[in-house]
């Protein structure tokens, strides 16, 4: 029996790391970060990486639910791509709140009605400017928003950095906002192709993982 072989000797898993992207919402037929998603999971993310794929309804109700399964699965990352029109690269959210948009319902017609004061949770387990430089010199346009929104892009990023929290566990977790996609519009200022964005993707997943 060779050392491989001892007993009770067991290979650790690769980290897993979770990207989500949303489907359509009103307004936004063709989502370019559901596209993003399908073309991260046809081209794969990176070796020394487990990954899962998962689409969310733009909806509040059926976030929150899925949040907490995806966390369930104890992932190393989660990655959530959601798109903004007014995005002109990659943006890294820097913090969330729980402010709730009173005049945009989601795709199920909801419209979430608060008058509380909000609440601002910082992401303070990512190192921005480590990931803003290597993105940099891998030529990727990328840029840090202290702004999510008040969408569903925000709450699900609240959610789950809300949920980390509480549950104490050491997941770290990134919305990135991006751009439209070449694909779907002509070359301008502010679009990307999905290539450059999916490169993107795979970079912070390593660093934010702590592979390669």
């Amino acid at each position: 029996m060779n050392s491989s072989e001892t007993p009770g000797r067991y290979e650790a898993e690769p980290p897993l790391v979770i990207v989500t992207g949303f489907g359509p919402f009103p307004g936004v037929t063709d989502n370019p970060s559901e596209m993003l998603l399908r073309e991260l999971e046809r081209a794969q993310m990176s070796d020394g990486l487990r990954h899962e794929f998962v689409l969310l309804e733009t909806a509040y109700r059926h976030v929150s639910d899925r949040v907490a399964e995806l966390l369930a699965r104890r992932p190393a990352v989660v990655i959530h791509l959601g798109y903004i029109s007014t995005a002109a690269m990659l943006c890294l959210e820097c913090r969330a709140t729980s402010k709730r948009s009173t005049s945009h319902p989601d795709v199920t017609g909801f419209t979430p009605y608060t008058k509380t004061p909000p609440t601002v949770l910082e992401n303070r387990r990512v190192n921005f400017t480590e990931l803003l430089t290597e993105l940099a010199a891998a030529g990727i346009p990328a840029q840090l928003s202290h702004d999510a929104g008040t969408y569903v892009c925000n709450h699900t990023y609240f959610t789950v950095l809300n949920a980390i929290r509480h549950a104490g566990l050491q997941t770290k977790a990134l919305f990135v906002h991006i751009p439209m996609v070449s694909e779907l519009e002509a070359p301008r200022a502010g679009v990307m192709g999905l290539a450059t964005m999916a490169e993107g993707v795979r970079l912070i997943a390593r660093r934010m993982a702590g592979v390669g």
